[in-house]
């Protein structure tokens, strides 16, 4: 788990408390982590903070 919040850390994403308890209580795996900023980077999104919401939306595809 620290291995997720310090890879978000690392590319300065802050999580949110409520993401932070779904990532933990999901055993969510770092390669969808690094997925996640991938996609970010890779579209110019503006995004400093992770939100529940925001890792739902990366899932579902919106």
């Amino acid at each position: 788990m620290n291995k997720i919040i310090n890879h978000f850390t690392n590319e300065n994403i802050i999580l949110t408390d409520d993401a932070v308890k779904y990532l933990k209580s999901n055993d969510y795996p770092l390669e969808c982590s690094k997925l996640i900023t991938d996609y970010i980077k890779r579209n110019n999104l503006n995004i400093s903070v992770l939100s529940l919401e925001l890792i739902n939306k990366f899932q579902s595809g919106e």
